[in-house]
């Protein structure tokens, strides 16, 4: 199986249209839109956690030269990836911080510098990992 294609910052990415948010410029746009249609060549400018549907979910925010102007975003699982992102701006990778024991600055407490892996959102790791 080849391997799929990694999101990150300016990855072109194809959507479902009945998934992005927010809806009212979708629907100005198609208003009638058909089954299964997308939105192609969307580009990723960031991921956050969104309010979606009551809940919090991981999402990603794009824009489209179709809506200037405007950030739409969707929930992760329904956009797919066409063309990669370049290395350093996938968002698989894990971000270290250097931080010291009292907390005021790299190597300035006892013992050097530790290792500082920030924690995910407990809602969102199960959401998005089942």
């Amino acid at each position: 199986m080849p391997p799929s294609l990694r999101r990150g910052k300016d990855a072109i990415v194809s959507i479902l249209t009945k998934y992005i948010h927010p809806s009212e410029h979708i629907r100005a746009a198609y208003p009638n839109p058909g089954n299964g249609q997308r939105l192609d060549g969307c580009c990723v400018l960031r991921r956050e956690v969104k309010k979606i549907r009551r809940s919090e979910q991981l999402a990603l925010v794009v824009t489209h030269e179709s809506f200037p102007g405007v950030e739409l975003y969707c929930v992760e699982r329904y956009a797919k990836v066409t063309t990669e992102a370049p290395p350093d701006y996938f968002f698989d990778n894990v971000v270290v911080q250097a931080v010291d024991e009292e907390g005021d600055g790299p190597g300035a407490g006892q013992g050097g510098p530790q290792q500082h892996i920030p924690e995910l959102m407990p809602s969102v790791c199960r959401r998005n990992f089942r």
